[in-house]
């Protein structure tokens, strides 16, 4: 049971699992392609089930089994583990994607796949936060795609750097090196 000082920021990194905020730009990709209304409603939903829920279940079957402690695979070595099993199957989502998603949705996931091949070799030396690389990756797309007037996401970031801090689920180290990794990818691969 959590307790009442933890549910908000709980719901906090919830709201900004790095599979949400993928999901997230997933759709924000196809709603930059243009794609409208039932195509719109219908690719996101394909997607979203083809892509995603197999890795919730997949992590979900790990925390049930105790393979991991805990969904945010807070221990650097079990993340280390369960990102090499995650990999292959982001590899094959980005092939997917290449056939059937828009170009945005495609360029993305080239990004993703980069990204998170370089979390992984971060991981094996130190630990950063993956909530926080997700979401400000999100945010910097979310202004590149449709301009500098959508700078105000970048208040989620601190928010979400206090539930992650506030749940004792990294450092502060941890979280600002999550922020800088994504601008340092971002700047170099987007």
């Amino acid at each position: 049971m959590r307790s009442r000082d933890t549910m908000f920021p709980t719901l906090i990194s919830r709201i900004f699992d790095p599979f949400i905020v993928l999901s997230g730009l997933c759709f924000l990709a196809l709603v930059r392609d243009g794609v409208s209304g039932w195509d719109l409603v219908g690719t996101a939903l394909g997607i979203s089930t083809f892509l995603f829920v197999p890795l919730i279940i997949l992590l979900w079957w790990a925390v049930k089994t105790k393979r991991v402690r805990n969904w945010d695979l807070s221990n650097r070595k079990e993340r280390v583990r369960a990102l090499l099993i995650l990999f292959p199957f982001l590899l094959l989502d980005a092939v997917f994607i290449r056939y059937v998603g828009t170009p945005t949705m495609t360029s993305l996931f080239f990004y993703w796949v980069i990204l998170f091949f370089g979390f992984y070799f971060v991981t094996l030396r130190v630990k950063i936060s993956g909530h926080m690389i997700g979401t400000t990756t999100l945010c910097c797309f979310v202004i590149s795609w449709f301009g500098w007037r959508w700078w105000p996401i970048v208040a989620v970031l601190p928010i979400l750097a206090w539930s992650r801090l506030a749940l004792k689920r990294h450092t502060v180290g941890e979280v600002i090196g999550g922020v800088l990794y994504a601008l340092v990818i971002f700047v170099i691969a987007a």
